[in-house]
């Protein structure tokens, strides 16, 4: 036994039901089982479209995690190339020759970031 709706004042009747309690708009076996059936349909179809935006919201939040994470990598990297490049020019400068080796560090830092972006 199903609760359907009635088609002519939207009351609920039960499906074993002649006619409406409501309206007395009769209802027929046949034309229960169609109300039946559409209900079905609308909930299949309704349950579809919920699936699908919440596979759209799960995709959108895991771009904004990925893109995050990759922002905060991308920030740490360059902390660290700026960290080495602190600590290798202040050492290496005070030796003969060395302002030419911090230089060529420098550059070389400089170009392993461009290589990874």
């Amino acid at each position: 036994m199903a609760i359907v709706t009635c088609g002519e004042c939207g009351g609920k009747v039960s499906d074993q039901a002649k006619a409406c309690p409501h309206c007395g708009m009769v209802i027929a076996e046949d034309g229960a089982a169609r109300v039946i059936e559409e209900q079905q349909k609308t909930r299949r179809h309704r349950f579809f479209w919920e699936f699908l935006a919440g596979l759209v919201v799960l995709a959108v939040f895991a771009g904004i995690v990925v893109f995050m994470f990759d922002w905060m990598s991308k920030e740490q990297e360059k902390e660290r190339a700026a960290r080495a490049k602190s600590t290798c020019s202040a050492s290496v400068a005070q030796q003969p020759g060395g302002a030419a080796i911090a230089a060529a560090g420098l550059v070389a830092s400089l170009l392993m970031l461009r290589r990874r972006r």
